[in-house]
């Protein structure tokens, strides 16, 4: 935790500046994303909250109008760690990994659009987790600090039984395909900056996921094999790597993607991908 007058609050960008002063490769990641996104890039730093840090890249859906680029930032133990992890989520849009703007979704699930859009924010952003842990790592920073938390879990066994021996409703059991793969996918993906607990977790996930829905388990290994192949780690196989994962978790959208370009001295524009 670092001293914030009041001064600097209204200043949070240069606030972000002396966070990671003094570490030349820290220092050369903020210069990236603040080249690229300019006046569209706004930091916030908050004293409270739920300790959780964020990052937005906000695009307008109809018009395809690139509006800001968001960090927002908890102060406490981890402010560089977290300011860090940030920066490297937006510098994949400066990098040419393209970004989800817009979701279709027929009438039929029309009501269902919060829960479908949260799944595929989670799995956009445990995904892209995996694209730049490596360097998160390079730049010096501890695995163990790369979240501000594990990975919440739940008793998947009790879950799992709830419905055992029911009939899922036909028109509701992509809702049960996408809650089991989301939670396999948030823990299969963080076995390598978490604690032991998320991969046992995974194990469970897999067991009991596989008891209520049949073939869950090969779906997980279709994902496994999508991840540990590593190629939504490149801007040309990212888009990719998503459409699968997406089909395996069953999630009923169609998604719509846009990268970003440069424009000197300007935020970047956005273009269909």
């Amino acid at each position: 935790m670092i001293a914030i007058s009041e001064g600097e609050k209204a200043l949070s960008l240069a606030l972000l500046e002396r966070v990671l002063a003094g570490t030349e490769s820290h220092e050369a990641l903020l210069a990236e994303v603040v080249d690229f996104y300019g006046s569209g890039l706004t930091v916030t730093i908050r004293e409270t909250g739920d300790g959780q840090s964020r990052f937005a890249v906000n695009i307008d859906g109809p018009t395809l109008q690139f509006k800001s680029a968001v960090i927002d930032l908890c102060n406490g133990p981890r402010i560089k760690e977290a300011a860090v992890h940030e920066l490297l989520h937006l510098a994949l849009g400066a990098r040419g990994f393209p970004l989800i703007y817009a979701l279709s979704i027929d009438d039929r699930h029309a009501p269902r659009f919060p829960m479908i859009d949260e799944a595929i924010r989670k799995a956009v952003n445990v995904v892209q987790h995996t694209v730049f842990l490596e360097e998160f790592l390079q730049l010096g920073l501890a695995a163990d600090r790369f979240l501000s938390e594990e990975p919440r879990q739940t008793g998947y066994g009790s879950e799992a039984k709830k419905y055992l021996g029911g009939q899922l409703d036909p028109e509701r059991a992509w809702e049960a395909w996408t809650w089991w793969g989301l939670e396999f996918l948030r823990h299969h993906c963080a076995r390598r900056h978490s604690g032991p607990k998320t991969k046992l977790s995974a194990e469970s996930i897999q067991k009991w996921g596989d008891r209520l829905l049949h073939g869950f388990k090969r779906r997980t290994h279709e994902m496994t094999r999508l991840l540990d192949g590593g190629e939504q780690k490149t801007p040309e196989r990212y888009r990719e790597t998503m459409t699968a994962l997406f089909g395996l978790m069953s999630l009923p959208a169609d998604v719509s993607y846009c990268r970003l370009r440069p424009r000197d001295g300007l935020p970047p524009r956005a273009e269909c991908a």
